[in-house]
């Protein structure tokens, strides 16, 4: 079975939930190995130290800080 998220971090640095902010992509049609969203993982320098994918983005929410833009 598939986890709802797959998490790499580039430099090191351990993950931690709701530590880092994040951005995030939709893909409609689950393109990226059977992931609906990819995004980099933010350090608060706004520097980029990861990224993800992820099956929803109730995942997404339950991970990182993100802001929803309309």
């Amino acid at each position: 079975m598939k986890q709802d998220i797959n998490i790499d971090m580039w430099y090191g640095d351990k993950f931690e939930p709701k530590k880092y902010g994040a951005d995030a992509y939709f893909h409609a049609y689950e393109t990226i190995h059977g992931y609906c969203y990819t995004g980099n993982i933010y350090d608060d320098n706004d520097k980029i130290i990861g990224d993800y994918q992820a099956m929803n983005s109730t995942t997404i929410e339950d991970n990182f800080l993100v802001a929803w833009a309309d």
